[in-house]
């Protein structure tokens, strides 16, 4: 990933000791490139003036809560990246430093939340489905929430409630719709032992890889691929029942179904690791 932000500018000065009528030359002349430079940079970051945030197909409340915040429109990479996220795709986002990726992401998981919250009023966020963000540190985790809690409601109010797992920050009392956490404070808030464990694992609608490359590898990789194993299960527990099926026509036993659960409780066993 670039270290570069779009904010700084390429503009190089140099210091000359100049007479007070040539001081006054020289300001104007950095002063004019020094606009030119940001205007060139705005055109590299924003996406074409008739790109709005309603025309990417976020509702209404979440429009009003990103022009609030001050983001007048989106940028280039957030308009490439929110319809594919929105209509379900999986995203793999590339770009520097600066480039608007969080938002990118952010606030696609917002909208679909806002939207089931609409369709399926009285749910909770583990019942209607949450988010989990990953990554690599605890500064970063606290970064992102941060960002996801500045979008409000016309009162004021975070449009979602947003969680940071890592840290001192253990496991919250109130079930938030995103939670975000480095892979290692998750695996230790979701023991075997405790009751949020398998209530989470099945609630997870949306799994977010911030610094995708850091995650995937070095120290990470391990704990991720536990994570991702994890939150397989039922996709585990769909095809077992699949197999059966089509070995037993007539349909499945309890038996079956018994061991089936056995099963995923011996996978869930070995996925997670022992605290360190």
């Amino acid at each position: 990933m670039s270290s570069y932000s779009f904010f700084s500018s390429p503009l190089r000065i140099r210091l000359f000791f100049l007479n007070p009528r040539a001081i006054r030359g020289f300001a104007t002349a950095v002063v004019a490139e020094s606009k030119e430079a940001e205007t060139k940079t705005a055109e590299t970051f924003f996406a074409d003036h008739a790109v709005s945030w309603d025309s990417l197909g976020l509702s209404h409340p979440l429009s009003r809560a990103l022009s609030n915040t001050g983001f007048s429109r989106p940028s280039l990479v957030q308009a490439a990246a929110i319809p594919s996220i929105l209509s379900g795709k999986d995203v793999v986002i590339a770009a520097e430093t600066g480039s608007g990726k969080t938002h990118s992401y952010l606030v696609p998981l917002i909208n679909n939340r806002l939207s089931a919250s609409a369709s399926q009023q009285g749910l909770s966020p583990t019942q209607s489905g949450l988010s989990l963000v990953l990554c690599p540190n605890v500064l970063l985790c606290d970064q992102v929430v941060r960002m996801a809690s500045g979008l409000c409601d016309d009162d004021g109010h975070p449009l979602l409630k947003v969680a940071a797992v890592c840290g001192r920050q253990g496991w919250p009392v109130n079930q938030p719709d995103i939670i975000v956490s480095t892979p290692a404070a998750l695996l230790n808030n979701i023991d075997p032992k405790k009751q949020c464990r398998s209530s989470f694992i099945r609630g997870v609608k949306y799994v977010v890889f911030d610094e995708a490359d850091m995650l995937l590898c070095g120290g990470f990789q391990n704990q991720v691929i536990r994570l991702i194993n994890m939150l397989r299960f039922d996709e585990k527990q769909l095809s077992r029942a699949n197999k059966s099926a089509v070995e037993v026509p007539r349909g499945i036993g309890s038996d079956s179904l018994a061991r089936f659960s056995s099963e995923d409780e011996e996978d869930q066993q070995e996925s997670v690791p022992g605290r360190g």
